[in-house]
């Protein structure tokens, strides 16, 4: 595991795989793409089948909107997905989107500018890394 100070710091705990609140790593995943037209912002999640909360329907009560999903058969590999695609970002110079205060539902550690990339470039970072899988 790779724990990140923020991670940590906001109660996330170490490891994701066993955290108690976290995700059932070994169900189906989830990786999502929403977006943010007040923030023009773009965010990449992940969710499982038996995720006890609803990551979108939270997201949306503060308006975001799911430009896509991807299926995967664990929330494991959704999750690697995710962090190669931050990473890639973050390797682009492509700074988070979104200051922690204004992400009540948290994930501000994902998001992106759409001035700095578009979702079919987005899109294209996902395709590429779920290769990689």
């Amino acid at each position: 595991v790779s724990p990140r100070h923020h991670g940590v710091a906001s109660g996330q705990g170490g490891c994701v795989y066993c955290a108690e609140p976290g995700l059932d790593f070994s169900a189906p995943g989830v990786l999502y793409l929403i977006t943010n037209a007040n923030w023009r912002a773009a965010k990449i999640g992940v969710t499982t089948t038996a995720s006890r909360k609803d990551r979108l329907a939270t997201h949306a009560k503060y308006g975001w909107k799911v430009a896509k999903t991807w299926r995967f058969e664990t929330g494991a590999a959704a999750y690697r997905v995710e962090q190669r695609v931050v990473r890639a970002w973050r390797d682009s110079g492509y700074p988070e989107a979104m200051p922690a205060d204004e992400m009540p539902s948290g994930g501000s550690t994902e998001t992106v500018a759409l001035e700095a990339v578009s979702l079919l470039e987005i899109e294209q970072i996902i395709a590429a890394t779920a290769d990689t899988h």
